[in-house]
């Protein structure tokens, strides 16, 4: 035999040892074996607690532990998990249904990462009161439960595809909030009770079924708010006045608009909703970015540089805008960096690129093609 059939014959006993070595082992009880996980710890990383042990020199308040993919099923499984330390905890896309046993954690957690499970229910959660960020998305919620109130220190909020259906009074007292994602779940009305998330900076509510946006979500009391998101809902006709300020502005009492959102916004998106007009919001002078893409709309209003004075990205493809002389109302948009135009009538015509470079030569970008 020579040495390649010899090295050969050695690597295929290796293989059969270990794999026998792994069918011992799954044949093992639950109770036997922890799951091994990493986490950083003082520049440490520990990946069986069992194994390694947590070196009593390492004298720190914080230790991450991730368990993305693990195939947990509840929360009972690491309980072996040193929680005394634990400050962040990632269990991204496991199978959790119970987080029994989690409330352990309350003094020292404050990032918690459920994104991918199956929860029904997150009552075990409620004393975790030191929480400064909580990601909830793709699981099966259907409300926003009373105990969220408790976590007054939470700044950023995941609720991406879950089944929520309102936006309740349970999130008023989140005032420390800063982020906040509900898309992709089933709400239709904004309602009142974002008003009070005083230190909100972004809201994103995508892909709902939200069919309008009117002065009663009172979002202009957000005065921190830079951006918001309401793409891909049923919006239709975005009311920016009042039945009783738009009773004034036709008597020329323009001072008593009302704004409909804050005036610090700086990125609005509206794209893929039914939008059939660009509103004419009152006194967005810093903003930079509005998608009005995927909409029903036909016209671009000559004023539109008065309500955004400092417009850099307007996106308007795929409308039915298909008169020229509209294209020329963005000339007043001084600060106008990219357009998307592609996908209306007006975007058909052969010299269509070459006439809109001659007409906003400042333009860096127009749809997909950069200058």
């Amino acid at each position: 035999m020579n040495n390649k059939d010899k090295s050969e014959k050695k690597t295929n006993e290796e293989k059969n040892i270990n794999n026998c070595n792994n069918n011992d082992s799954n044949e093992s009880s639950d109770e036997e074996e922890s799951i091994p996980y990493n986490s950083t710890l003082g520049g440490l990383t520990i990946h069986n607690i069992k194994s390694d042990p947590i070196p009593k020199e390492f004298n720190t308040k914080e230790l991450e532990i991730n368990l993305t993919n693990y195939n947990i099923l509840n929360y009972s499984q690491i309980n072996h998990i040193p929680y005394g330390f634990i400050t962040h905890l990632i269990l991204r896309q496991n199978k959790i249904s119970d987080l029994t046993g989690i409330e352990q954690l309350k003094d020292t957690l404050v990032y918690l990462d459920l994104y991918e499970n199956r929860l029904n229910s997150i009552e075990s959660i409620k004393s975790l009161n030191n929480l400064k960020y909580l990601d909830l998305s793709f699981n099966n919620l259907r409300i926003i439960e009373p105990f969220f109130e408790n976590f007054i220190q939470l700044e950023s909020l995941y609720l991406i595809s879950n089944k929520i259906i309102h936006i309740n009074s349970n999130l008023e007292q989140l005032k420390g909030l800063k982020i906040l994602e509900l898309g992709s779940n089933r709400i239709r009305n904004i309602g009142i009770y974002l008003s009070n998330l005083i230190n909100l900076e972004e809201l994103y509510l995508g892909r709902n079924k939200i069919t309008s946006l009117n002065l009663d979500s009172n979002l202009k009391k957000l005065k921190k708010l830079k951006i918001l998101s309401l793409q891909a809902n049923r919006l239709t006709i975005i009311e920016c006045f009042s039945e009783k300020n738009e009773k004034k502005k036709n008597n020329n009492n323009e001072e008593e608009q009302t704004n409909l959102l804050p005036e610090n916004l700086i990125e609005l998106y509206l794209g893929q909703n039914a939008i059939i007009k660009i509103p004419k919001f009152i006194n967005l002078t810093l903003l930079e970015t509005l998608d009005l893409s995927m909409n029903r709309i036909t016209t671009i209003p000559s004023d539109l540089s008065k309500t955004f004075l400092n417009l850099k990205d307007l996106w308007l493809n795929s409308n039915q805008i298909n008169n020229w002389e509209d294209l020329k109302y963005l000339k007043t948009c001084k600060n106008l960096e990219a357009l998307c135009i592609e996908h209306n009538p007006v975007s058909t015509n052969l010299n269509f690129m070459y006439k809109i470079r001659q007409l906003l030569p400042n333009l860096k970008q127009v749809d997909a093609e950069y200058f």
